[in-house]
């Protein structure tokens, strides 16, 4: 675990502690079904320096956190669909899975989004409690109001519940969002990504509703009174139901108050780099 310097009270990081290899053990073992292995060659060496300059820029652009966790161990698995895990464990040791899909498809620049949303985001305030709940997004009321447009209750009394509710889990991530464009300074990055992991789990929902009522008519078993249209329309509804208990906000509310991260950030002298940004990105703010 990295030390404390007393003199100016900021993390410093003595060396890139690593998760050890026990653990990464551990979750192959766990995840074996889906044939998890460590990186080899030019992956491991792409996502080993995506790491290694996460793990670097976390000091000064998060210096609220006195505690840095070790360099998460990676792992990597065939899957066509844009995914990736994380594993926690004890003191803070934590392992990233990527699917192969993932690595293909997400340029350097998203997979450093994606890497800090967990790294910078989820782990370093896995390590120090005292920062978890202390984040409102820029423009909460904003974030509030498209919730309830979707029909979702929130209570603002919810973030002090002690269970975790689904409300709690949306500021969680969006509270990772806003500590990943701290570290990496590019919001576009990590919105494409977010943009293109949607894409890639449409995609398979899609794939997944053509399989079934194509073999439903193979089968003889599509009913005679509805069209094909109808038919798929309402599996993919019902599809999506099944996945209303997703922690992650939609990609639309993630996105938005990644529009006021940029603001805020931009007009914050002392950031430590500059902010990459995409001229004509951001709509007008509300």
């Amino acid at each position: 675990m990295p030390a404390v310097n007393e003199e100016s009270a900021t993390t410093v990081i003595e060396a890139l502690a690593e998760t050890p290899q026990s653990i990464i053990e551990k979750a192959k073992k766990q995840w074996a079904d889906l044939g998890v292995r460590e990186p080899v060659g030019e992956q491991s060496r792409r996502l080993n320096s995506i790491v290694d300059d996460i793990q670097k820029s976390i000091p000064a652009a998060i210096p609220e956190a006195k505690l840095i966790p070790p360099k998460p161990a990676l792992l990597i698995y065939d899957d066509t669909q844009i995914n990736f895990r994380t594993m926690s464990y004890e003191k803070g040791e934590n392992v990233i899975m990527f699917s192969s899909g993932a690595l293909r498809s997400w340029s350097d620049a998203e997979l450093k989004g994606a890497l800090a949303h967990e790294m910078a985001g989820h782990n370093v305030v896995q390590m120090n409690s005292d920062m978890e709940g202390a984040y409102s997004p820029p423009n909460l009321l904003h974030v509030i109001e498209d919730m309830k447009a979707q029909g979702i209750n929130y209570k603002t009394d919810a973030l002090n519940a002690p269970d975790l509710s689904m409300q709690k889990k949306y500021l969680k991530e969006m509270q990772a969002d806003y500590n990943a464009v701290r570290v990496t300074r590019d919001p576009a990055a990590l919105m494409s990504a977010l943009n293109k992991g949607a894409e890639s789990r449409q995609n398979a929902l899609d794939k997944i509703v053509k399989e079934t009522i194509d073999q439903l008519s193979k089968d003889g078993k599509l009913p005679v009174n509805e069209d094909r249209a109808t038919l798929e329309q309402s599996l993919r509804e019902t599809l999506q139901q099944m996945q209303t208990s997703d922690p992650h906000p939609d990609n639309e509310i993630r996105i938005e108050s990644m529009y006021m991260h940029e603001a805020q950030l931009q007009n914050a002298p002392s950031d430590p780099a500059p902010l990459v940004t995409q001229p004509g990105l951001a709509p007008s703010l509300r």
